[in-house]
């Protein structure tokens, strides 16, 4: 869709299946028109071409590719690297999935430790009182879900929810052409 998810609105009209011809139900989200793919791979990569994360001492971005460090534990310590690769296809996309086990561990040890280190200063507050403004507001969420970039998009008024919309991963990832003729990421 060319629109934000604040500035729209979905009414489903289903209309029955054709398997003749093409048909979705989904939207086609875009980052300024351009096609983008979600997961591990666009998570390890944007981490590796941008060399910016939260501080780790088990995950160094590059510019080219990521170095993993897993500690000792079972096994005895082990350097990995992920380089990014010169296309993007079925093997890599799997490749890269292989590798973001080590690069998800790596994150939850960091903040494992973290979490360790400020119970050990008395630090043990765990969530903080929310009120749901009462002006209008425009609200969004993003997180990453397993299978990638996840966000919620919520347009409240005086309290109540005008409109709200979810991109999944699935939608960025699979979604149909869009009103410009590109076709989802696969």
């Amino acid at each position: 869709s060319p629109y934000h998810a604040w500035n729209k609105t979905t009414v489903p009209r289903p209309e029955g299946r054709n398997f003749k011809e093409k048909y979705s139900w989904d939207t086609a989200p875009r980052w300024d028109r351009t096609t983008m793919e979600t997961g591990v791979y666009g998570r390890m990569w944007t981490t590796a071409m941008a060399q910016k994360m939260t501080e780790n001492d088990f995950i160094q971005p590059t510019g080219d590719g990521l170095k993993m460090l897993m500690p000792k534990f079972e096994l005895p310590e082990m350097e990995l690297e992920w380089k990014i690769p010169k296309q993007i296809n079925a093997f890599e996309r799997n490749r890269a999935r292989a590798y973001g086990v080590a690069f998800t561990a790596a994150i939850t040890m960091n903040m494992l430790l973290q979490g360790f280190d400020l119970w050990r200063k008395g630090e043990t507050k765990a969530w903080t009182k929310f009120t749901i403004p009462k002006g209008e507001i425009l609200a969004v969420g993003y997180t990453e879900a397993g299978r990638g970039y996840l966000s919620h998009h919520v347009h409240l008024d005086k309290g109540r929810i005008v409109n709200y919309q979810i991109n999944t991963p699935s939608t960025w990832n699979a979604s149909p052409r869009d009103p410009f003729g590109n076709p989802g990421a696969y």
